[in-house]
C-alpha cells in the first residue's frame, strides 16, 4: 500500500452475526472519543490503533443499557485491551425482570417488540469493563493519517479528551 492510500470500511452487526464482533481486530486501540446521543440512543466510541495505523468508529445504535468501570485496577490505561460478546447477562436479565413486573397493555417500553440484543463487552487496558447492550453496531475503519502515526510513533505522544477545537482531538 502507498503512503496516500486511503481506504474505508464499513462492518453492520446484529444480533444474527453477533460472533463476527469478535473477529474484529482492536486490541491496542486508542481512545479518542466517546459519546452518547440521548435522542438517537447512540454511543459512538472512536479510537485508533497505530500498529495496523486504522482509525475505528464504533457506533452502538439503539442503546438500552451502558456500564462502565473505571477505577484503573492494573494502573491508568486508555486503550482497549479486547472486546466480546456476552450472553444473556445479569444487566439484560434485569432490565426484562423490571420490564414484565410493569408491564402495561398500551407499553411503549422499548423492550415490548422483544427485539434481540447484543451485549458487548470491553476490556479496556486499565482493568476497567464497560457493557454496551444495543440493537446493533455499526464499525468503521479507515487508514490513519501516516503523519499521526508516525508522529505518535516517534516522540511517544498521547491524545487527549479535554483539549477538543472544532470536533478534532489535539495532540499534546
Amino acid at each position: 500500500m502507498k503512503i496516500n492510500d486511503f481506504r474505508r470500511s464499513k462492518k453492520e452487526f446484529t444480533y444474527e452475526n453477533r460472533k463476527e464482533i469478535e473477529k474484529q481486530y482492536i486490541h491496542d486501540s486508542e481512545f479518542t472519543g466517546f459519546e452518547y446521543d440521548y435522542d438517537k440512543r447512540e454511543i459512538r466510541i472512536f479510537c485508533d490503533n497505530y500498529y495496523p495505523n486504522e482509525r475505528n468508529r464504533l457506533f452502538f445504535r439503539n442503546v438500552i443499557f451502558c456500564e462502565m468501570q473505571s477505577c484503573e485496577f492494573w494502573g491508568m490505561g486508555n486503550s482497549i485491551h479486547e472486546i466480546w460478546i456476552e450472553e444473556n447477562t445479569k444487566q439484560i436479565q434485569d432490565l426484562m425482570k423490571k420490564f414484565e413486573e410493569g408491564k402495561q397493555p398500551d407499553d411503549i417500553c422499548r423492550l415490548v417488540d422483544g427485539t434481540q440484543y447484543l451485549e458487548i463487552g470491553l476490556l479496556l487496558n486499565s482493568g476497567d469493563i464497560m457493557l454496551i447492550i444495543c440493537e446493533g453496531l455499526c464499525w468503521e475503519k479507515e487508514s490513519l493519517d501516516k503523519k499521526i502515526a508516525d508522529k505518535k510513533h516517534r516522540t511517544g505522544l498521547r491524545l487527549r479528551f479535554d483539549k477538543e477545537v472544532d470536533n478534532e482531538v489535539s495532540l499534546t
